[in-house]
Order: structure tokens, then C-alpha cells, then sequence
């Protein structure tokens, strides 16, 4: 008691520290992000309509749930793969806050569930075995993303003029091994997208998501 009090007088408190993986305290410091911000700030322009993050995000199931078998029957086993749902979602928003559709992988899917086809206008749908991002994916994403920013250039010109079709997007990404996709870049590039990789590790400090 005498402790608290002691902290409280000097303007101290007492509270539970944060975990944080060793690698990210070892790559990520105040070094870095003064010299990731000072090599951009004379990349990055100012029309907030045309600075984009992407990241993933995933979400699972561990729920067990029981199942109904006849007496006398052993005891069935399911295998871990599919006891756990696994969903991997890829978001993108821009400077302003305006967030394009969300990319949802699901594992191993062949046909649309029927109850997922009424969401087929507020999201698009992949898969993956792995349920997790992968370069071809990766490819889908930068389709997709290409056509939403030559349809937002088109209407900013109408109110910004034509300088608005040739301004340069700029699309921040992690360094994710699924990024090295060299049609992907490509197709980023040709379209006037600047694509800027944050320092290693340090996606939950500079991703805006």
C-alpha cells in the first residue's frame, strides 16, 4: 500500500506490460521509422483520395462441437484440418478512410456456400488450400485493386480535371512473401501504382488497417 501511494505522489502507475515478439523489438525502433518517414515524404503526395494500405487479417474457429452417432458405433475422428474454420481476410481503405471491398479466402473451396452468395456484392471470394495468402492471390488482389482506382481517377477527374487520371496511387504493402509476384508489380506499375514495402516487422505500428 505504502508502494501505490509512493506513485501516486510522484506520478507513477503500476500496470501489466504488453508482450511483443523479440524480432519485432529488435527491427522495430525509432531509427527505423525516422528513416522509413524521411525517405518517403518527398514520394508521397498529398491527395489523401489516392494513398492506399492492403493487409490480411484471418479469424478461426476452435468451437467443438458434438455430433450425433448411433449406439454401439466407435467413436469417429475428424481430422484437425477440418475441425478448425480458418478465414483470411485482405482489407484495403485510403487515406480518406474509404475502404474498398474485402477479399475473403476461404479454405479449400470449390463452389460458393449458398449462404455466402448474398454477400457476393459486398465481398469477393477466393481460395486457397492454406487458407492463407499466397502470390496468386496476391495477383487477384492487384486485379482488382486496378480496376477500382482507374474507376475512382475516372470520377476525381470530373471534379479535379484531367490531371487527376495521371496521378500516381500509392499502395502500401508489408513484405509478405506472397507480394513477390512479378505479374502483379507489373500490372501495378503499368497502371501508375507506387508501390512502398514498410520496414520488416513493423506492420502493426505504420499499417493504418
Amino acid at each position: 500500500q505504502w508502494f501505490n501511494k509512493y506513485c501516486s505522489n510522484h506520478g507513477l502507475k503500476i500496470v501489466n506490460p504488453q508482450t511483443l515478439q523479440d524480432i519485432r523489438r529488435k527491427f522495430c525502433h525509432s531509427r527505423v521509422m525516422e528513416r522509413f518517414y524521411a525517405m518517403i515524404k518527398n514520394i508521397v503526395h498529398d491527395n489523401q483520395l489516392l494513398i492506399y494500405n492492403v493487409d490480411e487479417t484471418s479469424c478461426y474457429s476452435n468451437r467443438k462441437g458434438k455430433i450425433i452417432i448411433p449406439e454401439g458405433k466407435y467413436m469417429p475422428f475428424v481430422g484437425e484440418d477440418q475441425a478448425i474454420g480458418h478465414i483470411t481476410a485482405v482489407l484495403c481503405c485510403n487515406a480518406m478512410g474509404e475502404a474498398l471491398k474485402p477479399l475473403l479466402i476461404l479454405p479449400n473451396l470449390i463452389n460458393l456456400p449458398p449462404e455466402l452468395k448474398d454477400l457476393q456484392s459486398q465481398c469477393i471470394f477466393t481460395s486457397s488450400p492454406s487458407w492463407l495468402m499466397t502470390s496468386q492471390i496476391s495477383l487477384i488482389c492487384c486485379i482488382f485493386f486496378v480496376e477500382d482506382i482507374n474507376e475512382r481517377r475516372q470520377h476525381l477527374a470530373q471534379i479535379q480535371g484531367p490531371k487527376a487520371l495521371k496521378q500516381t496511387c500509392i499502395l502500401f504493402l508489408d513484405g509478405n512473401k506472397s507480394r513477390i509476384n512479378s505479374e502483379a508489380l507489373e500490372l501495378l506499375y503499368i497502371n501508375n501504382i507506387k508501390v512502398i514495402v514498410l520496414p520488416a516487422h513493423s506492420s502493426f505500428i505504420f499499417n493504418s488497417i
